[in-house]
């Protein structure tokens, strides 16, 4: 039996942030001005949004069995979200060490730990998490077969797959038609899509993220542009999970396609006027 929730896959680890003045060049030595840690990923931020938001989560990840992995449990139990965490042994979880320059914007180093290791015997684990679930919201900070497995599953179950497809790679049609709603930015769309227009697309729902321009969705056969309200970003890591996590959460409220862009470009632009990510993603009542 359906219920009213949502079940989020990805990645989760350690996130170091580092603010300087601007990104060194080659053979530069840059001096930063703060050193931040926080635990986050795609899978874990959207995770986090989804529930300030007012949703339901439940949140299946890997991680290594290190001090990370206790860290990670305990920022999701904070946060109220209803969670698996792997641990694989002998494995190190994921890192990220995050650059951001005095405009705002951001260099992002990661290292995957165990993210490639998920197996389809990991994703079974989260099985009635996705057949109880009414949206199944996924990334690609996963190896490909849970990810074909997640997909397979969500299709069994008839839940409605929110694809966020970052970082950028290709992926199998086969895959892509089993997915009701894809959200790449534009450089994601690019390598996806292509040369194909947006109205060219045989995807049904689409909405391309195009950061301070706002976003273009696709419904159907209807083309919509939402633009941004203009401010004075301090940093844009993790604004592009904010936006998914809100946009899942307001689906799951009976919200239309639009409607849920609207308020999910309203959370991410509201994110990026704060520092680092955890700490940036905004509660219900902010975007409201």
């Amino acid at each position: 039996m359906k219920e009213n929730k949502i079940a989020v896959i990805g990645l989760s680890g350690e996130s170091i942030f580092m603010k300087m003045d601007h990104f060194n060049q080659e053979g530069e030595t840059v001096i930063a001005s703060t050193y931040h840690v926080e635990y986050g990923g795609k899978g874990f931020n959207q995770a986090v949004a989804a529930k300030r938001f007012g949703a339901n989560v439940s949140f299946l990840t890997l991680c290594g069995d290190d001090e990370i992995a206790e860290k990670v449990e305990k920022t999701l139990k904070d946060e109220n979200i209803n969670s698996i965490v792997i641990k694989r042994k002998a494995s190190r979880s994921a890192s990220a060490c995050i650059m951001i320059d005095k405009n705002g914007r951001n260099r992002v180093v990661c290292y995957p730990g165990v993210s490639s290791m998920m197996t389809k015997e990991d994703v079974r684990l989260f099985e009635n998490e996705i057949k109880t679930s009414k949206y199944l919201l996924l990334q690609l900070e996963m190896s490909d077969e849970s990810l074909e497995e997640a997909v397979r599953l969500a299709k069994k179950y008839d839940t409605l797959v929110v694809l966020n497809p970052a970082p950028a790679k290709e992926l199998p049609i086969g895959l892509l038609k089993d997915v009701y709603l894809l959200t790449p930015n534009e450089q994601e769309a690019n390598v996806i899509f292509k040369d194909k227009k947006l109205d060219e697309l045989e995807f049904e729902n689409v909405i391309i993220t195009l950061g301070e321009k706002g976003s273009v969705v696709k419904e159907k056969n209807e083309l919509s542009v939402i633009t941004a309200k203009k401010v004075t970003a301090i940093n844009t890591t993790g604004a592009g999970d904010t936006y998914n996590g809100v946009l899942v959460a307001a689906l799951l409220e009976g919200n239309n396609l639009l409607e849920s862009a609207k308020l999910a470009g309203i959370a991410s632009t509201i994110s990026v006027t704060k520092e680092f990510v955890i700490d940036s993603i905004p509660y219900r009542k902010d975007i409201k």
